[in-house]
């Protein structure tokens, strides 16, 4: 093998065997320490790479894209506080089980502790956060190549395997940085690893095994469910890569009702079932309607929902409660849970959907009932002849209008949970999903662009003022999208989850300190990043904007003005139209 130096030579060793592990999208941030890796990730025409100044949207841009994939990105960066702007990223990625792999340049041992510039201890840095994490020595011949290919390839076995995560391989190089001068032969150093070199397999595969739930379990659950009543079936947040249609079928063959959270990804497989139930949200906050639907036993595929009401309901009831989750850790916040089995929900369905003998859930007829009351209410508060802009309507007419393939990436805070409210079941196949491990707002337009990248399909940005603001560097990425991402940006002049809240008019000190109103538009910012603009001013406009923009290849920003006060005074409407007709019903 020929390199430059030593450094040249490790970057291309390191970059190989990512790609032999079937590694092929790298996230670059500019800087000096960590030349030998970026030379090494432009030096291939083999893998896609994009380069972002900010380190930050550029690990969410690396999220978005393994929550579509299942597969990680790499990261890479030069030394410093480079690295720890990846910190919101990897905290998203290690609380939501996504993979992602993180190549930080670091400077060699003899340079911390001495004040020496741009660097600080970042080895250490992002804690318990990460599955695994490895200090590379800086590239010496008394250190051997495989070394660095074993590596590389237990990052990615970490990374991807048992519980998918963040890793971080911390590399140290010593200048020179840059691969000088010609090209040396290094064929002595790398004979070792001749066989590795002239194949195409990596150094070391490791074989995992899918995690199904072992036959005691499952009998366990068979009786349970084959004493119930009045189950339900729960589908809470599952990747977005899944394929969650057993999860229907299952629903199906019961004849149970099936919650469907915004997230699941079951209110989108192109499957029509009568078992789906998408608005429970605006039904279930009633306390008296919960108690009418307590079910003897919840069964819940994934980890929780976005609606806090369909979780009361799940944790309220004295049923059985079980939980199916492929993650090691407790994945129940009410404490309530009888039993959590660590396995593929997906395939955890597919087991069951074997099995006889468990009988029809008496609650289907009326989940559907109360569904369908809920379904007549959202149309009569927001009917089509409507001329203002809602974000319900707004919302509704996103999901109404997507009659393709396509993904649609929901901003947590408001977006999301008004998705969960209005989406109903399509004829066509979306991948929905949002950053739901911390639901923090961070890089929420770096994770659309890297969904819509890992999707290779466009995508839709459903997000709300604050959100855009605090990630506005990312419209450089959103520019460069390599398939058109539409944003819709719903202004509301501040923090509108707020106004849902106790304290909107418990304090005077609310809007300054809670709403954080900032006069703020979105046009040049558009028009600075030479993005498409488009501001409707009525849902008829929004919607012929919207299916023209659908149309399009060309990423587009879309602004849409809406009142907090009048969203708050929406829901209520909602809630109280939908609990007046269902309590009609009793």
């Amino acid at each position: 093998m020929k390199a430059c130096n030593l450094n040249h030579l490790w970057g291309r060793l390191i970059v190989e065997e990512l790609i032999r592990n079937g590694v092929s999208e790298f996230c670059l941030s500019p800087g000096s320490r960590s030349t030998p890796l970026a030379i090494a990730v432009a030096e291939r025409d083999d893998v896609d790479s994009t380069v972002h100044f900010d380190e930050r949207g550029s690990a969410f841009r690396a999220l978005g894209f393994a929550k579509a994939t299942g597969r990680p990105a790499v990261l890479i960066c030069t030394s410093g506080t480079a690295v720890a702007n990846f910190y919101p990223a990897v905290i998203e990625a290690s609380q939501s089980a996504t993979p992602m792999i993180i190549l930080s340049a670091d400077r060699p041992v003899e340079l911390r502790d001495c004040g020496a510039s741009q660097t600080i201890d970042q080895g250490k840095m992002f804690g318990s956060y990460l599955r695994w994490s490895f200090d590379l020595l800086p590239p010496d011949e008394r250190v051997t190549p495989e070394l660095v290919l074993s590596t590389i390839d237990l990052a990615v076995q970490k990374s991807l395997h048992s519980f998918p995560g963040p890793v971080q391989v911390n590399c140290q190089f010593r200048e020179p940085l840059a691969p000088l001068g010609t090209e040396q032969d290094y064929s002595e150093y790398t004979k070792s690893i001749n066989k590795w070199r002239i194949g195409r397999s990596p150094y070391t595969t490791y074989h995992s095994s899918e995690q199904v739930a072992p036959q005691p379990s499952i009998d366990i659950i068979i009786e349970q469910l084959r004493s119930a009543k009045r189950g339900v079936i729960i589908a809470g947040t599952l990747a977005a890569h899944c394929e969650v249609s057993p999860i229907v079928t299952l629903a199906e063959q019961l004849h149970w009702p099936l919650l469907s959270d915004i997230c699941s990804g079951t209110r989108f497989t192109g499957i029509k079932s009568s078992c789906i139930i998408c608005h429970s949200d605006s039904y279930l906050r009633h306390t008296d309607i919960r108690s009418r639907l307590a079910p003897d036993i919840v069964l819940q595929l994934g980890t929780a929902g976005i609606s806090k009401s369909l979780m009361q309901f799940a944790t309220s009831a004295t049923a059985s409660y079980v939980i199916v989750t492929d993650r090691p850790d407790r994945v129940d916040p009410g404490h309530k849970a009888t039993h959590q089995i660590a396995a593929d929900p997906v395939l955890f369905a597919e087991q069951l959907a074997t099995v006889g003998g468990i009988p029809d859930s008496k609650l289907l007829s009326d989940f559907v009932k109360y569904d369908e009351i809920a379904q007549l209410c959202l149309k009569e508060l927001n009917p089509a002849s409507n001329k203002e802009l809602s974000e319900l309507q707004v919302i509704s007419e996103v999901f109404r209008l997507n009659n393709a393939e396509r993904g649609v990436f929901l901003a947590t805070s408001m977006p999301i949970r008004e998705a969960d409210v209005v989406a109903r079941q399509s004829d066509f196949r979306l991948h929905v999903t949002a950053n739901r491990g911390v639901n923090g707002i961070d890089g929420t337009i770096a994770s659309a662009v890297g969904f819509s990248d890992g999707l290779s399909l466009p995508v839709t940005l459903l997000i709300g003022d604050l959100a855009s603001l605090h990630d506005l560097n990312s419209l450089a990425l959103l520019r460069e999208s390599r398939y058109p991402v539409i944003m819709v940006v719903i202004n509301n002049d501040g923090g509108g989850i707020f106004s849902m809240l106790p304290v909107a008019s418990a304090s005077r000190h609310f809007e300054k300190f809670f709403a954080t109103p900032h006069g703020c538009d979105f046009r040049n910012a558009a028009e600075m990043f030479g993005l498409k603009y488009h501001y409707p001013s009525s849902i008829k406009d929004f919607a012929t904007v919207y299916r023209h923009s659908l149309k399009s290849k060309k990423s587009t920003l879309i602004e849409v003005h809406c009142s907090r006060d009048e969203n708050v005074r929406q829901h209520q409407m909602l809630w109280d139209a939908v609990r007046n007709k269902i309590e009609k019903q009793f």
